[in-house]
């Protein structure tokens, strides 16, 4: 027994039983109604809200029906499809941007995945957008799944990045990879500053791209932007904070040689336990360990002596206070 003819038996089996449900449900309404009311205008009352029901169920009966067909059509179309494709690549012809026309006058219903890029899809029964806005789209049958969604090869529809497994098919993580989002008019700012690029990052907070050193982030997760911001300033050390080593750091946590803004000087080729201080304030001062320098101040009021590698009061060692 095929598909078409296990969905035929199981939409009579459902028939069947949604009218022999109804019958039951008529005949209980009208015995609970009628047999305790001796009374002909009450019997006449009964009578009619028994006529109501019926009718009500057999109102939802139908619906019930037309659901069922339609989802017998919807069965059936898709067991055309598969079928299709089985018979496609059986023939070992891979659908593409340049058979793909012929493939769909043969088959008006085909729908198949691109065989390279996993955010694109074929549809046989629907032309494309983009083959009207775009000269050198390659087909009117080509469509693309809307970011971040890929196109499933089980489900053949597009479905969220994280329930698709594109195999050999090219993964796209970025908008700009999406025709979708790409300029397509002379003054259009270019897609890379609309959208920032995590293709190439792991998992984390990072510099937001294309903007130079700013306290603008981004935030990548599976290869994906999946939030952008603006670091705030760190009120205990009175400072803007930056995008650095995966999180918003003050100034005094920045390497100078990372970026010329920064405060942190180097500890390379420095002895362990050195302690070296900054002109920019005088309760801050640094000690390395290993060549890595380690940022802290002094509090209430004191500043750093070097000499004496601690926290003293104020003095005319301390020539820079700010």
């Amino acid at each position: 027994m095929d598909d078409t003819q296990c969905h035929g038996l199981l939409f009579q089996m459902i028939f069947c039983f949604s009218v022999l449900w109804t019958i039951s449900n008529g005949q209980q309404l009208y015995e609970s109604g009628c047999d305790s009311e001796q009374d002909s205008f009450y019997r006449g009352c009964k009578e009619k809200d028994l006529e109501t029901n019926i009718q009500r169920l057999e109102e939802q009966n139908k619906e019930l029906l037309l659901g069922l067909r339609d989802i017998e059509l919807r069965n059936v179309k898709y067991a055309i499809v598969y079928n299709d494709i089985l018979k496609l690549y059986g023939s070992k012809i891979v659908p593409n941007d340049t058979n793909i026309a012929d493939i769909c006058f043969r088959h008006p219903d085909f729908v198949t995945g691109s065989a390279t890029d996993c955010h694109r899809f074929y549809n046989c029964s629907e032309k494309s957008s983009f083959f009207r806005e775009m000269t050198s789209w390659p087909t009117p049958y080509l469509h693309e799944c809307p970011y971040p969604f890929l196109f499933s090869e089980e489900s053949l529809q597009c479905e969220n990045y994280t329930d698709v497994v594109c195999g050999a098919r090219f993964e796209a993580t970025w908008e700009c990879r999406y025709y979708y989002h790409q300029c397509k008019a002379a003054h259009c700012k270019q897609c890379a500053f609309r959208f920032p690029k995590c293709e190439d990052k792991n998992d984390g907070l990072w510099l937001l791209p294309e903007q130079g050193f700013s306290p603008l982030y981004m935030v990548c997760q599976n290869k994906r932007t999946i939030k952008t911001g603006y670091c705030p300033i760190n009120n205990a050390w009175q400072t803007q904070t930056y995008p650095y080593n995966g999180k918003c750091e003050h100034l005094f946590a920045i390497p100078n040689e990372y970026n010329s803004i920064g405060y942190m000087p180097s500890c390379k080729g420095v002895a362990d336990g050195t302690f070296l201080s900054t002109s920019v304030r005088c309760d801050v001062f640094y000690y390395c360990v290993s060549g890595t320098a380690y940022v802290d101040r002094c509090l209430n009021g004191l500043v750093f002596d070097v000499a004496r590698k601690t926290c003293v009061l104020e003095t005319t060692t301390c020539t820079t206070v700010s």
